[in-house]
């Protein structure tokens, strides 16, 4: 499957994607969860997010997004039920190397302008190579769908690679 399903090159000369995180969350996680199909875009499935170096991963290419960056969605099997509290990185036994994504801020609220409310959650990564002490340079943001008060497990995924 393509990484953008109805995107034209010829009808979108110039366009990228560069949604707000209500965006995200309103036009594209919450129809992906509701299972309703997208009829502007349709971003990709991604199953192996987590169990490979980011820059080991196959990425399809296209103009829709900027250079090195991606959106994926992700299904969860790594996420507490308390996603107020401390998560603990997600380790990948890669094949050149062992390295593991760590939070790099706090779950923060993602409300909708007009009237506050609160529909998902947003969390950054970073992606470390083991023995080194800075990040590699890869980050990642997972975008949660907030309903009810409890989470899904589909989350939406931003990648960027340095």
């Amino acid at each position: 499957m393509s990484m953008v399903k109805y995107y034209d090159k010829e009808e979108h000369i110039g366009f990228r994607f560069h949604p707000s995180d209500q965006e995200l969350i309103l036009r594209y996680l919450g129809p992906k969860v509701a299972k309703r199909s997208n009829k502007e875009f349709e971003l990709e499935d991604k199953t192996d997010l987590y169990a490979k170096e980011p820059w080991r991963l196959t990425h399809t290419e296209t103009d829709f997004f900027e250079p090195n960056e991606w959106f994926y969605f992700v299904k969860l099997n790594h996420l507490s039920e308390n996603v107020t509290g401390k998560r603990m990185s997600l380790k990948v036994k890669g094949e050149t190397c062992d390295g593991c994504w760590k939070p790099s801020g706090k779950l923060r609220d993602i409300v909708l302008e007009d009237t506050g409310e609160v529909i998902g959650k947003k969390r950054s990564l970073s992606f470390y190579v083991k023995g080194e002490s800075n990040a590699s340079g890869w980050t990642m943001t997972e975008y949660y769908l907030q309903d009810g008060g409890s989470f899904h497990y589909q989350v939406l995924c931003h990648l960027k690679g340095p």
